[in-house]
């Protein structure tokens, strides 16, 4: 679960929620319609669409038989539990929420090159997969599939696809579609390496049972929660996209039909692109999804800078402005003295974070020499970068901290100008002035500056790593950061043109993926995976894994 500080415009209440009063708070925002004024540190999307961290069990007014399709022997047909209510019935339907972003899509495509931006998180989300995992019961549950069934052997998935399920335009979803997605994907013509080099990693196969039921086999035995996270297929409306030449130009703009309850509606590129909420969303059937999609639109305006996202908020242009935890203290400050109907809600939450860490691309040849990435590491204050960038934050070192079951404690990698002496004179460096007068001292070797350029793509980063360039060029290294918008940045990762980037590594949930992130085996498409290209831990990776945010109520 993620951490949510909120201010809300709620008639002059104050308001202080523990991690077992969220609901409430979501239910009070929902019944009363009042999103005005909401501070996150992360998206409202998790009200939208990650409501199932708030669930609370009712009774089903659903009764549903298992399909009438025969099954080989040993299969047995499966469900969630249809009776887990998450919405408030007494929420209010209606309205539009607005959010303010600063990367305006340059295409509407789900796949292909420069489908990055936060408005395709939104895109995504909309178009739905066979399960949905939950990440309070850690389990999956029902989505286009109502029914599924595993092969004793841990291979096969068979899944019963709700006959209810619509596309967009009112098209039954049926099996005819995930095979499209399928065909499409390996097709050499599509240019999705990344797709199908994850039908390749598994080999991944979909069959037609019939209409409404597809099974989804792999190349070897998985135990039951990996074998229905790698099985969970999204399908694709069958003749949508066309693996030809120029199909990613042709279908820039296209509005792809989807299954989810939100679609664009209208946009104006660079400005604002709507979501509009549909009336008659076939998922409505399930207790579950009721009451959760409240809104009747969704907009996202597009800004250049956070302080325009700021003033937009401040103006109540938009309904929420997102904002981390070096920003809070000085700009809910800004917020209390220029709008004075803002109350607080604030909700305490010790909370486990994904990894975020710096990664180092062994392509190059510096990174080569095992001396010279220990060097680099010690000279990287990431304690104190935590301490000044952050509101009340603490170190803990664990490998996935999503999964207790498997986690286990790392060696501390420390800041230390004298262990980054020692390895870089060890290599043949000298430390010297890097020019004249009041130049800084900097390792040198043959007329060479230890120079590296670290690349982030999130503008809100930049204070944090400027504690990073400052203190590492204290102990002689001169450490550039450079920002990139998404796109780039990952162009950048595919042509391998970089010494390190600065990014977040996130675990699927469901189980560790130790060999999907780390093992030679399943190196990408792009050429590698995180054991290949970047260093790992021990005296390999500089991160901040496991971050525990401990927020203070605001004065």
């Amino acid at each position: 679960m993620n951490l949510f500080v909120k201010v809300v415009k709620i008639q002059q209440k104050n308001l202080l929620f523990d991690h077992n009063g969220f609901t409430k708070l979501c239910h009070l925002l929902l019944a009363k319609n009042l999103i005005h004024g909401v501070i996150t540190l992360c998206s409202l999307m998790m009200i939208l669409f990650d409501s199932d961290i708030f669930g609370q069990v009712l009774e089903s007014d659903e009764a549903q038989s298992p399909p009438t399709f025969q099954l080989a022997p040993r299969y047995q047909w499966q469900r969630s539990d249809a009776s887990t209510i998450y919405g408030d019935p007494s929420a209010k339907k209606g309205g539009t929420v607005r959010f303010a972003k600063t990367d305006a899509p340059t295409t509407f495509r789900r796949f292909g090159s420069d489908a990055h931006s936060d408005v395709h998180g939104f895109i995504k989300r909309n178009q739905m997969s066979l399960l949905y995992y939950h990440y309070q019961t850690k389990t999956f549950r029902s989505g286009l599939a109502d029914y599924w069934a595993m092969a004793p052997s841990g291979d096969e998935v068979v899944y019963h696809i709700d006959p209810r399920a619509r596309w967009s335009d009112g098209r039954a979803v049926t099996s005819k579609d995930f095979l499209y997605y399928q065909s499409f994907v390996v097709n050499q013509m599509s240019g999705l390496e990344s797709q199908r080099h994850y039908f390749e990693r598994y080999g991944l196969r979909i069959r037609a049972l019939s209409p409404q039921v597809v099974a989804v086999s792999v190349n070897r035995p998985y135990p039951p929660q990996e074998l229905l996270y790698i099985t969970n297929i999204t399908p694709l409306y069958h003749g949508f996209y066309q693996p030809q030449p120029g199909w990613m130009r042709d279908m820039n703009w296209a509005i792809e039909p989807n299954t989810g309850p939100y679609q664009i509606s209208a946009h104006n590129l660079g400005e604002l692109v709507t979501f509009k909420r549909k009336k008659d969303w076939w998922g409505y059937h399930r207790p579950a999804w009721r009451n959760l999609y409240n809104f009747d639109n969704i907009e996202y305006h597009f800004v250049s800078t956070w302080r325009q996202s700021l003033e937009k908020f401040i103006a109540g242009e938009v309904d929420h402005f997102s904002m981390r935890d070096e920003l809070m203290p000085a700009w809910a400050e800004e917020l209390y003295k220029r709008r004075s109907d803002i109350q607080t809600v604030i909700l305490r939450c010790h909370c486990d974070q994904l990894i975020r860490a710096i990664f180092l691309n062994l392509s190059r040849q510096t990174w080569r020499d095992p001396r010279l990435r220990r060097a680099f590491i010690h000279g990287m204050n990431i304690s104190q970068m935590i301490q000044e960038s952050h509101w009340s934050l603490e170190r803990t070192h664990s490998l996935f901290p999503v999964h207790d079951d498997f986690s286990a404690d790392l060696p501390t990698i420390t800041y230390d100008p004298d262990k980054v002496s020692h390895y870089m004179t060890e290599a043949g460096w000298v430390l010297k002035k890097s020019g004249i007068f009041f130049s800084p001292l900097v390792w040198q070797k043959e007329g060479q500056l230890f120079r590296r350029t670290l690349f982030y793509t999130d503008k809100r980063d930049e204070s944090k790593l400027a504690i990073l360039k400052r203190d590492a060029l204290a102990a002689g290294i001169m450490l550039e950061i450079k920002f990139l918008h998404k796109n780039d940045f990952f162009d950048n990762l595919r042509s391998n043109d970089y010494d390190a980037l600065w990014l977040n590594l996130y675990d699927n949930h469901a189980y560790p993926s130790y060999e999907d992130l780390y093992h030679s085996n399943s190196i990408t498409a792009f050429g590698h995976n995180v054991s290949q290209k970047f260093e790992f831990f021990g005296e390999l990776i500089l991160t901040q894994v496991n971050v525990v945010h401990k927020i203070a109520p605001i004065q």
